[in-house]
């Protein structure tokens, strides 16, 4: 995705979208699958009847519509250009588009929204300050985590790198993968690195129950003993972090290098961290058959290119 940023007013009303059609139009819809008691967050708003609807009912859904195709002649206007795909299309549109109609796995994370050259801005930090975005520190330190692992080739490819550079890192693992390789996960926990829940079946908490995504956490803690958590896609509800708040330490990130996105060059990932870090910056990448092709070159680049800055690396506490 080529992503621009907009001036002035346009530019802050992107964001402001953004977050609402994110953080506030999720609890509103019911999704597939779901076939347990209805819960009391947002219950009243859900269609009955079918385990197969996506939809909110039918006196929210053109107002949604209207306010998305609104919000996307808006910003894709000369003056205040919001962000857009490949295409020329407006990416608010897009993900207004995909939430109203019921197809949330179709839209984009929200920090997909935001240029490359930034890092997570202080408006989300501030709006969803129980959730940890940066460290705080006085020395030049780093935080480097990975997600989605650990599988054979890339985790120790990774192991490796790091331990070229001294440099220690978190693992956010995905608990079916510790199951299948348990060698690779006593590996990193050998050489020193951390470890956090990531779910055991990388589970959205946006498209899933509460009682299933709590339930897919604890089976996750079976094989990752921790207290450190990361919601895959960065995907949580207000309600699902209040509950998790009390056991975890729930981790974000300051730079995400979108090192997992195909169609990215492992050059631009090296580039968002080059741009954006400072100490206490927490850098997402990921280990993963997805991720391989960009993190072979960002990662030795970024732990060089830091390492020349003064940086050095730790793990979360």
């Amino acid at each position: 995705m080529d992503l621009r940023r907009g001036r002035g007013c346009g530019w802050l009303g992107c964001r402001v979208i953004n977050l609402t059609v994110e953080v506030l139009l999720p609890p509103f819809f019911r999704y597939q699958g779901y076939e347990g008691p209805r819960e009391n967050f947002g219950g009243k708003f859900f269609t009955r009847g079918s385990h197969n609807c996506n939809k909110p009912l039918g006196f929210l859904r053109p107002f949604l519509l209207i306010s998305a195709v609104s919000a996307g002649l808006f910003f894709t206007r000369k003056g205040t250009r919001g962000p857009r795909d490949s295409r020329g299309h407006s990416a608010i549109l897009a993900n207004f588009c995909a939430v109203c109609s019921g197809k949330q796995n179709q839209a984009l994370p929200y920090f997909s929204y935001l240029s490359p050259s930034m890092r997570t801005p202080l408006l989300v930090k501030y709006l969803l300050h129980p959730l940890i975005w940066q460290i705080p520190v006085t020395e030049k330190k780093i935080f480097l985590t990975f997600d989605d692992g650990p599988i054979p080739v890339v985790t120790p490819w990774v192991l490796e790198t790091l331990k070229q550079y001294n440099a220690k890192a978190t693992f956010f693992c995905v608990g079916d993968n510790v199951r299948k390789h348990p060698e690779i996960y006593a590996e990193i926990l050998k050489q020193g690195h951390r470890t956090g829940n990531h779910t055991m079946n990388h589970m959205n908490g946006w498209t899933n129950f509460n009682k299933n995504y709590f339930q897919n956490i604890r089976e996750c803690e079976e094989y990752v003993v921790s207290d450190l958590f990361r919601p895959p896609y960065g995907k949580i509800r207000p309600t699902q972090a209040a509950r998790l708040k009390s056991n975890y330490n729930i981790i974000m990130w300051d730079i995400l290098t979108h090192d997992y996105d195909m169609n990215e060059t492992g050059e631009n990932c090296f580039r968002r961290v080059e741009k954006n870090a400072r100490p206490g910056s927490i850098v997402v990448f990921h280990d993963s058959l997805k991720a391989e092709k960009n993190l072979r070159y960002a990662l030795p680049a970024s732990l060089d290119y830091l390492s020349r800055q003064g940086y050095t690396f730790e793990s979360i506490a």
